[in-house]
């Protein structure tokens, strides 16, 4: 009988401590995916921004492109140059550096 009671005390706590583990992996389960959703969120994100930046991307040199295919006598390094010029760049750092989030 006292026999059969200890095996049984044994069997409740190793039950609990069996319970507590997979209560610990659950909530560490829960975090995980919460923190895996939460990077393919950002990823998507990440995605979206580089493709808006496709666009602009295509319409600056373009607009470059025509205004250097001007008569010699219109062709000027101006404000608008600079300013082409700069968007340029500006567009092509920004997907490069969100390429660089990407990889």
């Amino acid at each position: 009988h006292k026999q059969s009671e200890l095996v049984g005390a044994m069997f409740r706590q190793r039950l609990m401590e069996l319970t507590d583990a997979k209560t610990g992996l659950d909530r560490q389960l829960e975090k995980t995916n919460q923190e895996s959703s939460s990077v393919e969120d950002r990823l998507h994100q990440l995605r979206e921004a580089l493709r808006s930046k496709d666009g602009p991307m295509k319409v600056a040199p373009t607009r470059f492109a025509v205004r250097s295919k001007r008569p010699i006598v219109e062709q000027t390094r101006d404000f608008v140059h600079g300013g082409l010029m700069n968007e340029i760049n500006e567009i092509s750092s920004s997907q490069a550096a969100l390429r660089n989030q990407l990889a």
